[in-house]
């Protein structure tokens, strides 16, 4: 081979060495046109979270719906009073309808209802009132011992209210009360009662669909 012919070899390393230059390969430190990486710092503002005050008792003593709900372990088997409107209240008749209620009477629930901290809301987030007193209806009558019928402990005298009254209830708060009325976020065992503000007709909400039973 002559001292001024190239190798194969050389040919090959010379075509490297000008394609590493055309691609920046030679400069260290540098990137190809239109490759630049550019940092950037964006800060984002994310909005305060909600202040949470957890519900406390009422100046005068008593309890809201909301504040049992949240704190229903705390007051298992304590004697409470419970102020707020009622917003269901459990009427035999307009359930199971007039036959049924002549018929059979016995299918009837024992009176219970419904009160919460505003007058609009849900069954779902208000306390469940139960074993309110009632009169002994007329089947009973006809079978029961008239000293029975006239002890007032058996017979306790009903409570008069309406749905929209705001009310001042007294029992026991539990999740099962004696008569089988189960509700595992608590209840209310009725003991007495005060109406505080009677509803105005017109303003009264509408009587609500009945609730489904409470799950054991």
């Amino acid at each position: 081979m002559s001292p001024t012919s190239k190798s194969p070899a050389s040919g090959v390393l010379l075509a490297a060495a000008v394609l590493m230059g055309a691609c920046g390969g030679g400069q260290s430190g540098q990137t190809a046109a239109g490759n630049e990486v550019v940092e950037t710092q964006t800060r984002i503002d994310l909005p305060a979270p909600p202040e949470f005050v957890a519900p406390q008792p009422n100046p005068d003593g008593t309890h809201g719906a909301l504040e049992m709900r949240r704190n229903s372990a705390k007051f298992l088997e304590q004697v409470v009073k419970i102020k707020g409107y009622v917003v269901f209240k459990y009427d035999c008749i307009r359930v199971l309808g007039e036959k049924v209620y002549k018929d059979s009477p016995d299918k009837c629930e024992r009176p219970h209802f419904y009160i919460a901290d505003e007058k609009d809301t849900s069954i779902d987030r208000s306390v469940w009132v139960v074993e309110v007193p009632r009169a002994p209806r007329e089947d009973e009558k006809k079978v029961l011992p008239k000293e029975e019928l006239n002890n007032p402990e058996l017979w306790p005298p009903e409570p008069k209210y309406a749905q929209g009254d705001q009310v001042e209830v007294e029992g026991t708060w539990a999740t099962k009360s004696p008569r089988g009325f189960v509700n595992s976020d608590g209840l209310l065992i009725f003991k007495g009662m005060t109406v505080k503000v009677p509803a105005v007709v017109e303003d009264a909400p509408p009587e609500a669909p009945a609730p489904k039973k409470k799950g054991k």
